[in-house]
């Protein structure tokens, strides 16, 4: 009983963080007035609040979310789920967004990217 007590509030706290980290992103998108739906066009490379510590503040949420799911539910199957998930985050959706950027931001997208890790 003590490891799934443990388990639930290790991925309640991967829950909360993953709620923290999303709404700060997306307030401080809406603050640059640029567009939180990644199918949007980008107006602005944000480079405040989350954005600070991880290129990708959104994805890295997803994933906490996916792991803190997992955890309370105590599931390992759900867990060996997150692999192909940040799979397709890091191998097709992420090449995609990055090339983007670069053609439309140049040098300002560049100088962010090598300060700023993907994840963190």
């Amino acid at each position: 009983m003590q490891r799934e007590d443990g388990s639930r509030w290790i991925g309640g706290a991967f829950i909360v963080t993953a709620i923290v980290v999303a709404g700060l992103a997306v307030r401080t998108m809406t603050r640059a007035q640029t567009a939180v739906n990644p199918h949007g066009p980008t107006t602005a490379i944000v480079t405040d609040g989350p954005f600070r510590y991880t290129r990708n503040p959104l994805y890295l949420s997803l994933v906490l979310i996916f792991l803190g799911v997992s955890a309370c539910l105590d599931s390992l199957s759900m867990l060996v789920l997150v692999i192909p998930f940040m799979a397709v985050l890091i191998w097709g959706v992420i090449p995609r967004e990055e090339p983007y950027l670069e053609a439309k931001f140049g040098d300002e997208y560049r100088t962010y990217k090598a300060r700023v890790r993907r994840w963190l």
